[in-house]
């Protein structure tokens, strides 16, 4: 229960506030873990849902994942990286009565957007026969745009 209560603090109040509001550093860590090892944190949902990437062809996701790494960086905590990766099936669609609805499964796929070390990156794994790029997955920005 404590770490849902950290990643909404996390979400509230930003990274060093919610460690602020656990009690430090210290009380995040396992004691027996070494001092200068990183913290990771792993969330696995298999909540289904679907998107659309275009008219024609949508993304039905069955499981999502997100991870983060901090690392001690004096009395301070730094997110050496963090990574969201969504698994699922490409599907074709159709438009009856003014509904989209799954015509027929395409085959799986999964995308990845994840920042190392400041860097970011995006990878995509699809059937080749889905006709959509990586940039297709990111509104409003291409890959390596800067924040």
């Amino acid at each position: 229960v404590q770490i849902f209560r950290f990643l909404r603090d996390i979400a509230n109040s930003g990274l060093d506030n919610a460690i602020s509001l656990q009690g430090g550093i210290e009380f995040l860590r396992n004691m027996r873990a070494e001092p200068s090892a990183p913290t990771s944190i792993e969330i696995t949902s298999d909540e289904s849902f679907r998107f659309s990437v275009d008219k024609n062809i949508g993304f039905k996701a069955n499981q999502s994942i997100y991870k983060f790494s901090l690392q001690p960086k004096g009395k301070n905590l730094t997110i050496i990286n963090d990574e969201f990766i969504q698994k699922g099936t490409f599907v074709l669609l159709e438009e009856k009565n003014s509904k989209i609805h799954e015509k027929k499964d395409i085959g799986p796929g999964k995308f990845c957007i994840s920042n190392v070390n400041r860097k970011l990156s995006f990878k995509l794994s699809k059937p080749k026969n889905v006709p959509i790029k990586k940039t297709d997955l990111l509104p409003g920005r291409s890959l390596g745009q800067k924040r």
